[in-house]
């Protein structure tokens, strides 16, 4: 009887964690396929940016090419409503998956396909539009919209001058349409080891959040540099490069600079991340600035990070030191033993005054000092390796000596059922 309620319990353990693995299943096939066409959106629009600017562009006219047609515009409002789509189904999955984990007794018939399964029996209402989601929202909204030709003026202070800059409506949202980058990393960082299914039941046994923000973390704890490389410097360098170009085009026939070519605007990011900052290139709108601000930002965090990963890789661990500080004592030794074999050799021909032999003393007494003060160090290493594993020791003996008062605890409780179990009997 008691095993067949362990294995009744235990199927239904089972069937909980099926159907906990297919929703984040779909949870995480709706996030990857909404950042999918997020970033299509964005090709689109850089495809139509590049298509419909003018030659004769320049800082007060907004003129568009002849050849412009609102078709891409078309594609990524499409692009928007699909990526739209799977967002709201990826709340709706995540919502139903966070509100089943939070119940802690429900009776799930074993018998029951995940199919048929009832949902009102186990999932709670929680709140469907957060303000991080309404942000969301909003971000992928920001779009230019087809049959939208709005001229937007930015005033501009150059050289004592105040200049209204013309931008279009279609301009300053892709320029913003850039953040759309941020599902795109976090929908990749679902396939990481530290955020699929196993590592969230982890860090929910911990009482961790497994996010975005967790997984950054423990990708910088394994490989910082190759993670630093490839995830934040390179990625960053293009986006910005391409958020300065945007506002900083337009301004070439006052500027006398070719921004005009994406490597220019390339060249200038790549010196404004590496914290150099030629001069050769720079901006001069607002938002071209906010870039470049952007661009120090992520450049200072990737140069920090590769500095700090090479200081640790350049410094001696424990036993590289220890091998370290015997080399140095050997050498000690060694040129001790010789000052001092000189010094001897010298008292006995001139005698202990001559000039010689005092040079040769001091020179044997300076030696000696060193090789003291390289074994101190040596010894020091030894003994707080050694201290260490008394400690460890030490507190070892101490959870050896409480499970063992545990257990005789325990014993002495059984002893005292069994003694009240058999008065209970004779009664």
């Amino acid at each position: 009887m008691d095993s067949e309620k362990e294995n009744l319990s235990l199927r239904r353990k089972n069937r909980r964690i099926d159907i906990s693995q297919e929703l984040f299943s779909k949870w995480r096939a709706c996030e990857t396929v909404h950042a999918i066409f997020a970033i299509i959106g964005i090709v689109v629009v850089t495809l139509d940016y590049e298509y419909s600017y003018s030659n004769d562009r320049n800082s007060t006219n907004c003129s568009i090419s002849t050849r412009r047609t609102d078709l891409y515009l078309i594609l990524n409002l499409l692009t928007t409503f699909i990526s739209l789509w799977f967002l709201l189904l990826r709340y709706y999955i995540k919502n139903r998956r966070e509100s089943y984990l939070s119940e802690k007794e429900i009776y799930i018939p074993v018998t029951m396909s995940l199919s048929k399964f009832p949902v009102e029996q186990v999932y709670d209402k929680k709140p469907f539009f957060t303000k991080l989601r309404i942000i969301e929202i909003v971000t992928l909204l920001i779009i230019p919209y087809p049959y939208v030709d709005w001229k937007i003026y930015i005033p501009l202070r150059h050289q004592y001058e105040t200049i209204w800059t013309c931008y279009t409506f279609a301009e300053v949202t892709y320029f913003f349409m850039f953040a759309r980058f941020m599902f795109l990393i976090r929908a990749l960082a679902n396939y990481t080891p530290y955020e699929n299914y196993i590592a969230r039941r982890y860090c929910q046994k911990n009482h961790v959040s497994a996010n975005l923000r967790f997984s950054f973390k423990c990708m910088m704890k394994k490989s910082p540099v190759i993670k630093t490389i490839t995830f934040m410097a390179i990625p960053s360098l293009f986006i910005l490069s391409q958020m300065l170009r945007i506002f900083e085009r337009p301004l070439d026939e006052i500027t006398g600079q070719d921004f005009q070519n994406p490597l220019n605007a390339l060249w200038c990011m790549f010196a404004s991340m590496s914290t150099v900052g030629y001069g050769d290139f720079y901006p001069i709108s607002i938002c071209g600035r906010i870039a470049v601000v952007l661009g120090y930002i992520m450049g200072a965090l990737s140069l920090t990070i590769v500095i700090v990963r090479f200081g640790s890789f350049v410094s001696l661990n424990e036993k590289q030191n220890k091998a370290f500080m015997s080399i140095l004592m050997t050498s000690a030794a060694a040129i001790t033993i010789q000052a001092g074999m000189k010094y001897f050799v010298s008292k006995i021909k001139r005698g202990k005054g001559h000039p010689i032999s005092v040079s040769l003393y001091g020179k044997y007494k300076e030696a000696v000092y060193d090789f003291q003060h390289k074994k101190g160090e040596l010894n020091e290493i030894v003994g707080q390796k050694e201290k260490a594993i008394k400690e460890a020791r030490a507190r070892c003996a101490n959870i050896d000596a409480e499970v063992n008062r545990l257990l005789k605890k325990a014993d002495n409780l059984s002893k005292m059922i069994r003694n009240m179990n058999n008065d209970t009997s004779l009664t």
